[in-house]
C-alpha cells in the first residue's frame, strides 16, 4: 500500500495540528513528513519533500482558486487542504485537468474556443 505523505505548514496552531494528527493516526495510509529545515519557506520544503498533501491555515476570505496556484504549478499532483483561521472550514485546492468537447473543427468553433479560454482583452489583441 502507498502511503500519503502530508506535510503541515509551520504556521498550522499546534493545537489543530495536534488534532488532525490524531485523526490521521488511525488511517495507516498516512504518513506525516517533516522537513529537514522547519524554518524554510513553505515553496521550499514542498519542493524537498515532495508531499502527497499539504496542510495549511489560512483567512476565510482568501480561499479563491488562485491561492495556491505557484505550488500546485510547481507540483501538480499536490492537494492543498486550507483550514480557514476563523470557522474552522476547510478547502481542498488541487488542479484538475477539464475537457470541453467543441464538435467538429470550423473557425466558429475555433472562435468559440478561443474565447472561452482568453480574456477579453486577449481576444481584442
Amino acid at each position: 500500500m502507498e502511503r500519503v505523505r502530508i506535510l503541515f505548514d509551520k504556521e498550522m496552531p499546534s493545537m489543530l495540528r495536534t488534532t488532525v494528527e490524531g485523526v490521521l493516526a488511525s488511517h495507516p495510509a498516512c504518513h506525516v513528513v517533516e522537513p529537514a529545515d522547519k524554518q524554510a519557506p513553505l515553496e521550499g520544503q514542498v519542493a524537498e519533500i515532495a508531499p502527497d498533501m499539504l496542510i495549511v491555515m489560512h483567512p476565510a476570505q482568501d480561499n479563491g482558486p488562485g491561492r495556491f496556484v505557484r505550488l500546485l504549478l510547481s507540483r501538480p499532483a499536490l492537494r492543498v487542504l486550507a483550514v480557514t483561521s476563523n470557522d474552522g472550514k476547510a478547502f481542498i485546492h488541487w488542479l484538475k485537468p477539464h475537457v470541453i468537447e467543441i464538435g467538429e473543427l470550423s473557425s466558429e468553433s475555433l472562435r468559440a474556443a478561443l474565447a472561452q479560454t482568453c480574456t477579453p482583452r486577449q481576444m481584442e489583441a
